[in-house]
């Protein structure tokens, strides 16, 4: 993980605020996930839109993706949504079979419930994917993975459409991170009729976007960097 950190620009320097911060959200996604024990969350020294991870809960995401975060519950569903492409579900979304099961809806595809079962039992009938290209598809399940998550960590799950929306009205679609996570009307359509269906399943709907603990770590991380820095 440190060889590929270094790899993609480094680690961005931040306060012990900050550092406990990130800590904080990434232990809530781990408590809510079933495959990650820890999560740990790394801030790239890169200013353009990057998020990936490794096996074992390890999540990079850059300086310039950091920026574009309005609150900790979009924080969340980002780290959750690069997590969620590690499990059997996401994986299985580019074999063959599982493939021909997420395009047809006669054929049931199961996914990895979640602690609390807030996952939805089969992709095509719940979800109605269409003929579309592996990476959308991976993407979407991604999603609904991920949001999922965030449900069972105390977040908003709908928070993902509208982060989707500003990622894809402010920044070119030709990204090379945007080509592998394309933000296209069909994901963010399905984005939100993932979180309806996962909040109408929540008896209780006290969730958390936490705007305001996240924006003071934002400008916290502009103080200590240099506004030059965080220009993107």
């Amino acid at each position: 993980f440190d060889q590929a950190i270094q790899a993609a620009g480094g680690k961005l320097q931040v306060s012990e605020r900050l550092s406990a911060y990130l800590d904080s959200v990434a232990a809530k996604i781990a408590n809510a996930s079933t495959d990650n024990d820890t999560v740990e969350v790394t801030l790239l020294n890169d200013r353009r839109i990057r998020l990936w991870s490794l096996p074992g809960g390890k999540v990079a995401l850059s300086q310039g993706l950091f920026q574009e975060i309005e609150s900790e519950a979009e924080l969340a569903v980002l780290v959750a949504h690069a997590l969620a492409h590690h499990s059997d579900a996401v994986v299985g979304a580019s074999s063959g079979a599982n493939y021909q099961a997420l395009r047809n809806p006669a054929i049931a595809f199961p996914l990895r419930q979640t602690p609390s079962n807030y996952a939805f039992d089969s992709v095509d009938k719940t979800l109605g994917f269409i003929d579309v290209p592996q990476a959308p598809v991976r993407e979407m399940v991604a999603d609904l993975e991920s949001q999922a998550m965030v449900l069972n960590a105390g977040y908003d799950p709908g928070v993902l459409a509208p982060l989707l929306v500003r990622l894809e009205t402010k920044h070119s679609i030709d990204q090379p991170f945007f080509v592998a996570h394309p933000p296209n009307a069909a994901r963010i359509h399905q984005a939100r009729g993932n979180a309806a269906r996962l909040l109408s399943r929540q008896a209780d709907v006290n969730l958390a976007k936490r705007a305001t603990p996240f924006l003071a770590m934002k400008d916290q991380l502009a103080k200590t960097i240099g506004e030059s820095a965080v220009d993107v």
